[in-house]
């Protein structure tokens, strides 16, 4: 079965589109039912959506498939911040959570580096054979390390109270909607970089589509490391405002550079862009669980930060595409610069306390 540039993105769109869909329903599951069983089960679903994958012999079939993983993979990013914030307390899950954060970041590398010799190998579908035996190896992770803590060692014990009423907690709840639209601005800086940083390579530098792949995944391979760090400065700074502040306007300032600069330093820019990127994306994961103003919003937070980062990656893929090819680099530059501005209004109201947002 081939597959199409134009077919490609459309499988690619369907995964962030279920992402956004189901990301509030994961939350509430997960409260219901508890992050360990939800865990496994998605897992499992997730497993099952590629191996139907797998053996797909139509397009329908394959976008079923990605359906499926879709729903999978958006229940696990919900449900892992909330498993951090029932087994530590708010001025200790900052390096948790900024080890986990490399989760995309990791698996995003993996992917760039493995899926040229795969598709290779066993064409398309050999990322979908990756995709099994990731979901494989987390499955018996979680079945051997995961748990739930004790009543009286859990930070965030789920408290059996009607829907109704934590919807309508969740819907007055502001500071949770506003980080949501930062997380899309952050998503439209991020990918509107990402999609755009290979091609730049390719002409200005005249790398091969093979050997700027590499780079780029060398590139993003760097912010597991930026993430971790950050995971431990972050908790040691109380003003997380001022700190998100300085580290949009410098993503604003770089990711403009990085599309006028003299292609020298280039390399240099983009290697700076990473450092500011992944500061971005751990300090929203860290202060969305913050957000809640009880332990059952933890996961119904994430869930709105799950529904702006996804929305922002679904925006930002087809924008920078047409920019590239309308108007050019700088018009990238000008985009991002844009989505930081608005970013930066958003996060200057943003009520974050010493201890506790809200």
């Amino acid at each position: 079965m081939g597959i199409s540039l134009k077919t490609a993105g459309l499988l690619s769109s369907v995964f962030v589109v279920v992402g956004i869909i189901s990301a509030l329903p994961a939350a509430f599951i997960v409260n219901k039912v508890g992050p360990k069983k939800v865990g496994i089960a998605t897992l499992i679903i997730s497993i099952g959506g590629s191996v139907l994958g797998l053996f797909a012999d139509n397009i329908i079939v394959l976008l079923i498939s990605r359906v499926i993983e879709g729903v999978g993979v958006s229940v696990i990013a919900v449900l892992t911040p909330s498993l951090i914030s029932m087994w530590f307390p708010e001025d200790k899950r900052s390096l948790p959570i900024g080890i986990w954060t490399t989760w995309m970041t990791f698996s995003q590398t993996i992917c760039l580096l493995l899926s040229e010799p795969l598709t290779n190998k066993f064409g398309w579908q050999g990322m979908w054979y990756l995709g099994i035996a990731s979901c494989s190896i987390a499955v018996i992770l979680f079945i051997a390390f995961v748990t739930t803590p004790d009543d009286e060692e859990n930070y965030a014990p789920i408290q059996q109270i009607q829907s109704g009423d934590t919807i309508n907690s969740l819907l007055k709840n502001k500071t949770i909607w506003r980080i949501g639209l930062i997380a899309f601005m952050f998503a439209c800086i991020s990918f509107t970089f990402n999609v755009s940083v290979s091609p730049l390579l390719q002409q200005n530098l005249n790398f091969s589509l093979g050997k700027a792949s590499l780079l780029v995944a060398v590139l993003y391979f760097t912010e597991i490391f930026y993430s971790s760090s950050y995971g431990l400065l972050i908790g040691k700074i109380k003003d997380k405002r001022k700190l998100m502040i300085v580290t949009f306007l410098c993503l604003g300032i770089i990711g403009l550079l990085s599309f006028i600069i003299d292609t020298r330093y280039v390399i240099l820019i983009l290697c700076i862009f990473m450092v500011f990127d992944a500061s971005n994306a751990t300090i929203l994961w860290d202060i969305a669980p913050m957000s809640a103003s009880n332990s059952n919003e933890i996961s119904l937070s994430v869930g709105v930060l799950n529904i702006g980062l996804n929305s922002g990656i679904l925006i930002a893929t087809p924008l920078a595409g047409y920019l590239l090819e309308s108007f050019g680099y700088f018009a990238v530059g000008i985009a991002i610069v844009i989505f930081v501005i608005i970013g930066l209004l958003l996060i200057k109201n943003l009520s974050i306390n010493i201890e506790k947002v809200n």
